[in-house]
Formats: C-alpha cells, sequence, structure tokens
C-alpha cells in the first residue's frame, strides 16, 4: 500500500504534543527544507556531465554486477537488444501492443476480489493503478564481468542481463498482490538461504567427513528459462501443499497468467512479447522462481541414488558437499541436467575452497 499521508486533527491531541509538533516542523524546516545542497561538482564538470546525458550516441547504465557504470555506444546496445530478443525461443515480436487490451482482463479480476471480499475498497483502488498505464520497456544490464573472450561479441560488446521495466503498467500492482501470497511460501523448502548470515549460521558447525567435495552449482538464466506451464504448475502444487482459505487462488492463478503470457514489452519502438520465462522486473519474479526451483529440486534429487550430504540454495545459487567420488558428482550432476530441458547447471567442485553466494569465499576450516 502507498504511504499513509493521516495526521491526527490537531484538536485531537493534548496542547503540549501540538506545541513539541509545532517546534520540531519549524527545526526541520530551517535545518534541511530551505537549505541549499552544495553541488559537488566543479562548473566544467557539470558542463561534461549534462553533455553525456544528452548525447544521443551513447546508452550509459549500472553495470550488471559491481558499482561500475558503463557507456555503451546506442548502436552496440541495440545490436545486443535485438539479438536477444530475436530469439524466438523467448520472444515473439508484436504488431501493436497488447497491454491496453489487458487492463480489462484485469480489472474484472480485481473487481471479483472485491466482491468476495477477499479486498477492500481503498486496495482494490490501489490495484487499480494508474488510469493511465505505459508500457512495459525492456533495457539491459551489461555483464562486463564476464570474461572479455566470451562477451556477445568478443572484447567489443559484453551480453546484457534482460530487464523489463514493469513500473506504472496495467499489471504492476497485481504483481505485488501475488507477491504478497507467494513470499511466505517461496521460503519453505528444506534448501532455503536467507541471505550471508543466515548461510554461515547453517554451515558453521557441519562436519566434513575426510575426502568430501565442496560443491557449487549455478543455474543458467533461471528467470528466463522456466517454463510458463510448469511455473504455473509449481504454484497450483505449493497452494495444494499449503492450503489456506484466506487466500484467492482462483484470481490469483489468473493474475498470475496474465503477468507471464501477457507481458509485452517495447524496445527501440518496437513490441514484443515475451514467450517463455519470467521478467527480471516482475515484482514476484524471485518467489515465482524459488517455488519452481524447490520443486524442480525435489523432483531431481528423487532421481538420484547416491545424495549431497549438505545442499542450500539461494535462488539459482547451490552450495553443497559431496561424500562420494569425482566421478559420481558427475553422474549426480547429468541427472540434474537432463530433468528438465530448461534447467541447465554450471557446477565446480574443490576439496578445499569453492566461491559461493555473490562471490562469497568459502574455504574448509
Amino acid at each position: 500500500m502507498p504511504e499513509s499521508s493521516w495526521s491526527p486533527p490537531p484538536g485531537a491531541l493534548p496542547p503540549d504534543v501540538n506545541n513539541l509538533i509545532s517546534q520540531d516542523l519549524n527545526y526541520f524546516d530551517k535545518k534541511f527544507r530551505t537549505r541549499t545542497p552544495k553541488n559537488n561538482l566543479s562548473p566544467e564538470e557539470n558542463i561534461a556531465l549534462e553533455q553525456l546525458i544528452k548525447n544521443p550516441n551513447i546508452i550509459i547504465k549500472p553495470a550488471d554486477k559491481g558499482s561500475s557504470i558503463v557507456i555503451l555506444d546506442r548502436e552496440q546496445y541495440l545490436w545486443e537488444g535485438k539479438r536477444q530478443l530475436l530469439d524466438t525461443n523467448y520472444y515473439s515480436k508484436l504488431s501493436k501492443p497488447i497491454f491496453l487490451e489487458t487492463i480489462s482482463m484485469v480489472a474484472e479480476i480485481i473487481d471479483r476480489l472485491y466482491k468476495k471480499k477477499f479486498i477492500n475498497y481503498k486496495q482494490k483502488t490501489y490495484l487499480q493503478g494508474d488510469s493511465e498505464p505505459r508500457a512495459r520497456r525492456f533495457y539491459l544490464l551489461p555483464k562486463i564481468h564476464k570474461e572479455p573472450e566470451k562477451w556477445s561479441k568478443p572484447f567489443e560488446i559484453p551480453p546484457g542481463r534482460p530487464i523489463v521495466s514493469d513500473c506504472g503498467s496495467e499489471t504492476y500492482k497485481t504483481a505485488e498482490f501475488i507477491d504478497y501470497y507467494l513470499t511466505p511460501l517461496s521460503i519453505l523448502h528444506p534448501s532455503y538461504i536467507k541471505d550471508t548470515y543466515d548461510f554461515i549460521n547453517k554451515i558453521k558447525n557441519i562436519y566434513l567427513p575426510d575426502n568430501c567435495l565442496l560443491f557449487t552449482m549455478d543455474i543458467d538464466s533461471l528467470y528466463t528459462n522456466i517454463d510458463i506451464t510448469e511455473g504455473i504448475s509449481a504454484i497450483k502444487n505449493i497452494f495444494l501443499k499449503y492450503p489456506d482459505s484466506k487466500r484467492p487462488e482462483k484470481e490469483l492463478l489468473e493474475l498470475l497468467e496474465i503477468n507471464l503470457r501477457r507481458n509485452d514489452f517495447e524496445f527501440d519502438c518496437q513490441f514484443y512479447l515475451q514467450i517463455k520465462g519470467t521478467a527480471m522486473g516482475k515484482k514476484f519474479a524471485p518467489a515465482y522462481a524459488n517455488i519452481f526451483m524447490a520443486h524442480w529440486e525435489t523432483e531431481a534429487l528423487n532421481k538420484c541414488t547416491k545424495k549431497p550430504l549438505y545442499y542450500f540454495r539461494y535462488l539459482d545459487d547451490v552450495w553443497g558437499v559431496w561424500p562420494h567420488t569425482q566421478q559420481e558428482f558427475q553422474h549426480f550432476i547429468h541427472i540434474l541436467n537432463t530433468h528438465n530441458p530448461s534447467i541447465t547447471l554450471k557446477s565446480t567442485t574443490s576439496v578445499k575452497a569453492v566461491d559461493f553466494f555473490r562471490h562469497h569465499y568459502i574455504q574448509r576450516s
């Protein structure tokens, strides 16, 4: 919900409280609101920055990882975007946008949620969003951390992480609504890692047998590779596993289907439709991917006669301990990589140390 702007009427508060509030507001007005921020750039630097912003021949984006800023030739940026969007396994070119037709579909579901008393009037108004929603926009975050020889054009154009900006779209608020129900379910699997502290807490007292292997696995482009039908099926399964009479499952699944199958967007004055996976930019994407992967790993691990001693996952990154041979580990990876054609894992093993969890270095003690 949006931040509340409500304040109690002055007459409802004791005079001493009103006086204290008045003094505080006056203090902050003098200290902060009327102060002109000091510019820490020289006039020459400001002119140069303005010229960069207005230069139509370059694109400025943050790097996919780290804090770097990347300046790309506009034609190179468009080349990488179109290289990805021409992959018909994931995207389909549209002759016109479809999001305007989606507005009434979403409105009908929201109205039904209100009539069934799953939401109140204020929530209904919020979920309806902007009266004139904007088209989603596709953009890329350059992966300059990749080896330059493996770039889309080696040493010239880095690959980009595809993001579809959902802000202000006809489904933006409903994506938040879906996320509200999916997030609590997405953390219920046994391999779940919340963050670095949670991971360290889980492994700090574990016992490592002699000759065991530390391993990591990384799922290749998880968000864009989730088959939509299989993803929705995973959500249905977790709804069945954890029933809740207060959860509007029928409407949630309808809204999820719309968010996934009608995710059209614009790039370089052309509209496209995402036909596989979910876009980074959808509020529910992490929870949705987590639930899908929990379903995937339950089925895949059940196929394995020999399993890891420990197995933890943070979205698309896996860490574990393998108590068997290297050859048996390769067979284990083969089983996982052939379980579902959409999910491919890259793995590393070591008897001493592995990089894991946003490049944290994990070493045997």
